[in-house]
């Protein structure tokens, strides 16, 4: 990722923004029951996200250690 888009040049936590430049949040998992096909449904369309995470968490380990 990094090769693609180069070094993180600015980085800012949501705890920074929220209660002044955000409105307060709460963040709320509600877990649900899945059938078999809603699970492999879920599993194939988080993989994508899974990578960009692993990716992100790869270089930002790098630039940090």
């Amino acid at each position: 990722m990094r090769e693609l888009v180069g070094p993180v040049v600015f980085e800012l936590e949501i705890a920074d923004l929220a209660g002044r430049d955000l409105a307060a949040l709460e963040i709320v998992r509600l877990h649900v029951d899945l059938t078999h096909e809603e699970r492999r449904i879920y599993e194939r369309d988080i993989e994508r996200f899974t990578e960009l995470r692993r990716d992100v968490m790869r270089t930002n380990r790098r630039r940090t250690g």
